[in-house]
């Protein structure tokens, strides 16, 4: 779930800062000389972000068919 929320936070903040360049509200920190190495870094966070979010699902996935396979094995076992 950790992952998700990160992931989707990251993504948004991505988003929010492309949206800024392109209303023009966006000012370049210090160390950065053009706008589109900001919009690089921007595009970056976001496919890190989708990433996050990919693997949470992933994860999360892995851990319901983990469970159901120990719940179905300990009912097996009490059964007998």
């Amino acid at each position: 779930m950790l992952l998700i929320v990160a992931g989707t936070t990251l993504f948004l903040m991505a988003r929010n800062g492309l949206a800024s360049i392109a209303n023009g509200t966006h000012k370049l920190p210090m160390g950065v000389h053009s706008f589109v190495q900001r919009a690089d870094y921007f595009s970056a966070q976001s496919s890190v972000g989708l990433t996050l979010i990919g693997l949470g699902v992933a994860v999360g996935f892995a851990a319901s068919i983990r469970h159901a396979l120990r719940r179905r094995a300990r009912l097996a076992a009490a059964a007998t």
